[in-house]
């Protein structure tokens, strides 16, 4: 409001200037056009600040502020009008602020669904997920309480995405768990799962000597378990193919896309890595 008040307040200062005798003469000549600043200008700007008008206006900065991050992922003009109405000398004049006031909450609830709907995406991506996982066989063979903490991340991770507010961050989540969380919890399934080793029976050193004789079945000596061979693996969304076009066009470039995939997928398991899917 101050580039609609500089006119006037220039104006005003001039005034410290006039003598005494000029505002009794040459001001009065002029006092419609004081009037006029008055009534047009100053009353309504001072109503403005005043009333419910403000808090209009200043709700609309609040949104501007707090769902910048959220913004761009929402469609509509709502945004760009809202920026120009509060850099707008005149809101406070005729239906400027109505107008203001409707497009904020035309943006507010643009936010409010856009942010729900990729909140429910990423909720039923992480549920399918542990579906996915609950359905293995390795799975169903483990004991509860393994069960239960392969559960935790999922848990964990749905009430975290139940909180957040930020579309940017709620995409992040999802997919960094679908990348990696989730992997981890597959490869620790499948470590898990895998049969326990049979012990090692440790070689007695022979009384007449050095060679070795069999424990007997009256002796318990120490055995020693074999550790359980690692198992890496790797995400299918990992695996590069190298293929030398850019995109897929026709039947055969199908086909060669895929042979070249599936060289890729041999090549994994040959370097002994199980691929999750």
């Amino acid at each position: 409001f101050l580039r609609v008040l500089a006119d006037i307040v220039t104006k005003l200062l001039e005034f410290k200037t006039k003598p005494y005798t000029w505002f009794m003469t040459e001001l009065t000549q002029n006092e419609d056009t004081w009037f006029d600043y008055k009534e047009k200008t100053i009353d309504p700007i001072v109503k403005f600040m005043k009333g419910p008008q403000k808090s209009t206006f200043d709700k609309a900065k609040q949104v501007v502020i707090e769902q910048k991050a959220n913004i761009e992922y929402v469609e509509g003009a709502e945004y760009q009008q809202i920026k120009d109405a509060l850099v707008n000398a005149t809101i406070f004049k005729g239906s400027a602020i109505q107008q203001l006031k409707s497009d904020t909450d035309a943006l507010e609830n643009k936010i409010i669904e856009q942010v729900n709907l990729e909140r429910k995406k990423a909720v039923e991506l992480v549920e399918h997920l542990q579906n996915k996982l609950v359905g293995f066989d390795e799975y169903k063979s483990l004991e509860q309480g393994k069960q239960d903490q392969l559960l935790t991340e999922f848990t964990r991770t749905i009430d975290k995405l139940k909180q957040q507010t930020l579309i940017a961050m709620l995409r992040d989540e999802a997919r960094r768990f679908e990348d990696h969380t989730y992997s981890a919890q597959v490869q620790k399934l499948m470590a898990w799962s895998q049969p326990t080793p049979e012990p090692n029976p440790e070689p007695q050193p022979s009384l007449l000597g050095g060679n070795t004789v069999e424990p007997t079945s009256t002796i318990q000596e120490p055995t020693v378990l074999k550790p359980k061979p690692e198992i890496k693996s790797i995400s299918a969304k990992q695996i590069r193919v190298d293929y030398a076009k850019p995109w897929l066009a026709s039947e055969s470039d199908v086909e060669g896309y895929v042979e070249e995939y599936k060289k890729a997928l041999l090549t994994a398991i040959k370097e002994g890595k199980h691929i999750q899917l």
